[in-house]
């Protein structure tokens, strides 16, 4: 049975896929379903962010990688306050 992966992480919003291995890991070493290498690893988010700082975040690393500069920024802020880890 193949296992589902989230398609975006819970937290950055990052493009989530087996293939592309970058899922976090739990703290056992299992990988996470839900959250990406960047935030998350041995079972804790790898930063202390805020909404609003990870929102920014995401933004710089999201253009960086190649993503219009104009549409970017408003697609991250408004899709990062709906992830998991931002809207409980």
């Amino acid at each position: 049975m193949k296992k589902h992966y989230s398609n975006q992480c819970q937290s950055c919003g990052m493009n989530m896929t087996p293939e592309k291995n970058v899922n976090g890991t739990e703290a056992g070493g299992a990988k996470s379903e839900e959250f990406c290498i960047h935030c998350y690893e041995n079972g804790s988010f790898t930063n202390d962010f805020t909404m609003e700082q990870m929102i920014e975040h995401a933004t710089k690393r999201a253009i960086e990688a190649g993503a219009p500069k104009l549409f970017a920024p408003m697609l991250i802020k408004k899709g990062i306050p709906k992830l998991k880890r931002w809207s409980s």
